[in-house]
C-alpha cells in the first residue's frame, strides 16, 4: 500500500497547484496569497497569509522540513484570534505529527477537512494517513475527494493510482468506488489504459461494471491493442468477451463473419486498411473486397488468433470482379511470443483465382498467431480482388 503516495514527491509537485487556487478573494486575501510575508508584517494574525507562508516552506524542495516550533506557535495564535481556517488547522496537525502526537495530528487535520474539503494538502495528508495504517478504503476515499474537488491533482495522483493497480486489494476497492460513477472516471481510465498493465486495467473495468459505459469505448478498444502488443491473446479474448456486442464463438473463427469483421474488436477481429491506396471492406457477411491503387503494395487486413500448436492449412477462395484488373495476394503467418514474434509461414499468389491453400506449423509456446493479408497491384493499373470461404484447418501431421 506504500505505493499509493509519497509525501515528498506530492508536496514538490503541488507547488504550482497550490499557487493556482481560486482568486475571488478580498484585497487582504489577495495580498496574503501573492505576498504572504508582507501580509504577515501588516497583520501578524492573518491566517491566510500564515498558511500560505508555511505551504511555501513545505514546497520549497528542501531536504529537511522547515516548519519550526515557532511556526506552530504562530499557527495556534492565529487560530485563537480568527475564525477556523483549514490550512492553519492542517499545519497544526503537521506540527503535532512532528511532535509525535499522531492522534492530535489526525484530529486537527480531520477538523481542517470538515471546514474545507478543497484544501489539497489536507487531502494528501489524509491519503498518507490511510496508507500508513493500511486502510485502503480510507485512502481511496480521500483520493476521490481530492480528484473530485480539484482536477489540478490529476497529473500527480493518476500515475500513483495506475501504478498501484497490480495490487489486487487496491484494485478491488477502487472498483467499488468507480461503480458510483465518479467525476474523474473517464480521465483516469484514459490515463490507466495507456500506462498500467492491460490485465490490471481490464480487471478494474470488469469488476467496476464499466464495460457497458459508452464513454470508455475508445479506451477499451485501445486496451485490446495493448494486450496484442504484449502478445497476450488470451487476455485480449477474456476481456473482449465482456464487452457489449461480443460474440466469442464467432470470433474464434478465422474466416469472415459478423464478429470477425467487427472493427470494435480489432485486432481479435480483422483489422482492415482504408486509405487512398488500399481499401478493404466487407461485402455482405462472409466476403472481403479489396481495391488497390496502381503500383501499390501493402497490408490490407490483419488479425490475431489463439490456436493450439500443430500443423494447419489456410484455405480461401479468390476472385476478380468483372471488368477489374487482378491483384496479387500474399499471406504471412506469425507466431507471437510476448513482445517478440517469428514468421512460421507465408505464400504469395501472383494472380489468385479459385480455391487456394497453403500449410504451416504453429510451434510450441506461441501465445497466438497473426494472420496478415497483403496485396500488390500492377504498375499503371489499379486492381480489385475478393476473398471468401476463408478457413483455418488443423490436420494430423504425417507419421513415420
Amino acid at each position: 500500500m506504500a505505493r499509493l503516495t509519497i509525501r515528498a514527491a506530492a508536496f514538490a509537485v503541488l507547488t504550482v497547484a497550490v499557487a493556482a487556487l481560486a482568486a475571488r478573494e478580498s484585497a487582504g486575501h489577495v495580498l496574503a496569497r501573492r505576498s504572504p510575508a508582507l501580509a504577515i508584517q501588516l497583520d501578524s494574525g492573518n491566517p491566510r497569509a500564515l498558511g500560505k507562508l508555511l505551504d511555501r516552506k513545505l514546497t520549497s524542495g528542501a531536504k529537511t522540513l522547515l516548519i519550526t516550533d515557532g511556526d506552530i506557535a504562530e499557527v495556534r495564535h492565529a487560530l485563537q484570534s480568527s475564525t477556523l481556517h483549514a490550512p492553519l488547522l492542517r499545519q497544526l496537525g503537521i506540527g503535532r505529527e512532528l511532535s509525535r502526537d499522531g492522534a492530535g495530528a489526525k484530529r486537527a487535520v480531520e477538523l481542517a477537512e470538515r471546514i474545507s474539503r478543497r484544501d489539497q494538502f489536507t487531502q494528501l495528508w489524509l491519503i498518507e494517513a490511510g496508507v500508513r495504517q493500511n486502510r485502503i478504503a480510507e485512502a481511496l476515499h480521500h483520493y476521490d475527494v481530492a480528484l473530485t474537488t480539484s482536477d489540478t491533482l490529476e497529473p500527480l495522483l493518476f500515475p500513483i493510482l495506475a501504478n498501484a493497480l497490480d495490487d489486487l486489494a487496491i484494485r478491488m476497492e477502487l472498483a467499488e468506488q468507480l461503480k458510483r460513477q465518479r467525476f474523474w472516471t473517464r480521465a483516469f481510465m484514459a490515463h490507466a489504459q495507456s500506462s498500467a498493465p492491460p490485465a490490471a486495467v481490464a480487471s478494474l473495468i470488469t469488476s467496476a461494471g464499466l464495460t457497458s459505459d459508452t464513454r470508455l469505448l475508445t479506451d477499451m478498444r485501445e486496451l485490446l491493442h495493448r494486450f496484442a502488443a504484449r502478445g497476450d491473446v488470451a487476455g485480449a479474448k477474456a476481456f473482449a468477451a465482456n464487452l457489449p456486442g461480443s460474440r466469442p464463438q464467432l470470433l474464434e473463427k478465422a474466416g469472415f463473419n459478423q464478429a470477425t469483421l467487427d472493427q470494435n474488436f480489432a485486432p481479435l477481429s480483422w483489422q482492415l486498411t482504408d486509405d487512398a491506396d488500399i481499401r478493404a471492406e466487407p461485402i455482405g457477411k462472409h466476403r472481403l473486397g479489396m481495391r488497390v491503387a496502381a503500383d501499390v503494395r501493402g497490408v490490407a487486413a490483419t488479425r490475431i488468433l489463439q490456436v493450439a500448436p500443430g500443423p494447419y492449412r489456410l484455405v480461401f477462395a479468390a476472385s476478380t470482379p468483372e471488368g477489374a484488373q487482378p491483384v496479387a495476394l500474399g499471406w504471412t503467418v506469425t507466431c507471437l511470443r510476448g513482445t517478440s514474434s517469428q514468421a512460421v509461414g507465408s505464400q504469395t499468389y501472383p494472380s489468385a483465382r479459385g480455391t487456394q491453400s497453403f500449410s504451416f506449423v504453429v510451434p510450441e509456446r506461441c501465445s497466438g498467431i497473426r494472420l496478415e493479408l497483403a496485396v500488390r497491384s500492377d504498375e499503371g493499373a489499379a486492381g480489385e480482388v475478393e476473398i471468401s470461404e476463408l478457413d483455418l484447418q488443423r490436420f494430423a501431421a504425417p507419421t513415420g
